[in-house]
């Protein structure tokens, strides 16, 4: 069966789609497949490394607060160990805020977040600004 084509006085057709550029594929396709995830042929997915490894914030005079993993937990204080450096450090309860799944990264309604605390709201900015997605 051919197509029909319909044309109307003074409109233009449509301009025909061309292919994507190489900057906007990362916001158009999802990786699959086992490097997918964790890094190339790790075969984990963000959310298997979020689970495994209880990610939170603590404070950074540098960036404001950076990534670490929850290593030991008393009940004043607690061990982490900082995702860049590999340092371990002891720091107070209060001042390590909990990490949200990856699967809120980039949040445009940052209600959502199921861990609502500054540095959570400070990571999902700086996220969304250097992918373009500003408002």
């Amino acid at each position: 069966m051919a197509a029909v084509t319909m044309s109307v006085p003074g409109r233009k057709a449509p301009p025909r789609p061309g292919p994507v550029p190489e900057a906007a594929q990362p916001f158009l396709f999802t990786p699959r497949g086992p490097s997918a995830g964790g890094g190339p042929g790790s075969g984990t997915s963000p959310q298997v490394e979020w689970t495994a490894r209880r990610l939170v914030w603590v404070p950074s005079e540098l960036h404001g607060f950076e990534a670490a993993a929850l290593r030991d937990e008393g009940e004043e204080e607690a061990e982490v160990e900082l995702a860049e450096s590999g340092r371990r450090l002891r720091l107070p309860r209060d001042q390590i805020q909990r990490m949200n799944p990856p699967k809120f990264s980039k949040a445009e309604d940052m209600a959502e977040l199921t861990c609502l605390n500054e540095a959570s709201v400070l990571h999902n900015l700086r996220e969304r600004y250097y992918s373009g997605l500003i408002y």
